[in-house]
């Protein structure tokens, strides 16, 4: 794995790699990259540590594997309820699939839950999502992605500034907003501070829109954000 190797041997093999794609097998041979922490913040480690290496991974296309769509999880639901013998109204089953923000783990877990209840309605969904969030045993799932900021990120301290201010307002926060409030908490220059709201919009952690030429960001799942709100 890319993330235990020191960072010569992570160029070397990223660099064997590209070699074998371009000038060996360009036609028969397939590479596919995977794992929990974004290849990005691997590069970028391997970079600070004074490798040159350019874009290596510029011959592959990068999928994220999103959520379920509306039909795919209104389907899981239905299955999952036939498995739990329980029977959820549409309005239910659609307040489930929002507050899970449509992600199969955590459908799977609410289910795994509300299944022993008697009745089910919004404020037991509630109770046993916030449960699961709360409980130590149960929250590894979302821990990780803090985790990840604290093992692979150059500065996590402006990392979880920049996350605790966006998880405290319902709106999106523009790039300026953000960076004028981490001013007033930290000494750190604006482009330091926009280049890690990249990373972490990169990265899977916050979603990015643009209005009038301005950039605004959000927590991309909203499931985070409340773990962020909890811890």
């Amino acid at each position: 794995m890319l993330d235990e190797m020191k960072s010569t041997d992570a160029a070397l093999v990223l660099g064997i790699l590209r070699d074998i794609v371009h000038d060996r097998f360009p036609k028969n041979l397939r590479f596919v990259y995977t794992g929990s922490i974004g290849i990005d913040l691997i590069l970028d480690r391997i970079k600070n540590e004074g490798h040159n290496l350019g874009d290596p991974l510029n011959h592959l296309e990068k999928k994220k594997l999103p959520p379920f769509n509306k039909s795919q999880a209104t389907y899981f639901c239905k299955c999952l309820e036939q498995g739990c013998r329980i029977s959820l109204e549409d309005s239910l089953r659609d307040y489930v699939i929002k507050t899970t923000d449509a992600i199969p783990y955590f459908i799977d877990r609410i289910f795994s839950k509300i299944r022993y209840h008697s009745v089910i309605d919004k404020a037991t969904i509630d109770k046993e999502l916030n449960d699961i969030i709360d409980d130590s045993s149960d929250s590894n799932n979302i821990e990780h992605f803090y985790d990840r900021i604290r093992e692979y990120y150059p500065d996590k301290n402006l990392s979880h500034s920049i996350l605790n201010i966006i998880c405290q307002l319902d709106e999106a926060l523009s790039e300026n907003e953000i960076a004028d409030k981490i001013q007033s908490q930290l000494d750190k220059d604006r482009q330091i501070i926009n280049d890690d709201l990249n990373r972490l919009w990169r990265d899977g952690y916050l979603d990015r829109t643009i209005k009038n030429g301005e950039r605004y960001f959000s927590f991309q799942f909203q499931i985070m954000k409340l773990f962020k709100v909890i811890a």
